[in-house]
């Protein structure tokens, strides 16, 4: 596994029929269930040809930059040159109301999603 720092995997703005609005607060609200929360989100490459996920690394860390969120992939070896070498576009899935640790999150970073360049999923 090698840790690939500071990929932008989602910021500020309008996600027409998914989440919606999505602000600065909202990224704020992503990074401290991230930090209260004791869960590492995957890093998946959609599906295989049996339809199981296939599993790239984890995201070790979560901050929010100015708009954008920015995370920390343990990427597995396989993976890590290919998304240091930027093929990769990225999505991030969300949790909605997620409870843990006894409180109820109103977002928290699901997974994060590897997408060829100039796919928008």
């Amino acid at each position: 596994m090698l840790i690939i720092t500071n990929v932008e995997v989602m910021s500020a703005g309008s996600y027409p029929g998914t989440v919606g609005e999505i602000t600065v607060v909202d990224l704020d609200k992503i990074v401290d269930a991230f930090r209260e929360c004791d869960y590492q989100p995957n890093v998946t490459l959609g599906k295989d040809s049996s339809g199981q996920h296939v599993f790239c690394g984890w995201i070790k860390s979560v901050r929010r930059v100015d708009s954008k969120l920015y995370v920390d992939i343990d990427a597995a070896d396989e993976w890590a040159a290919k998304i240091k070498a930027g093929l990769y576009t990225y999505s991030s899935e969300i949790y909605f109301n997620l409870k843990r640790v006894g409180k109820v999150f109103p977002l928290a970073l699901k997974s994060v999603w590897l997408l060829g360049k100039g796919r928008v999923r």
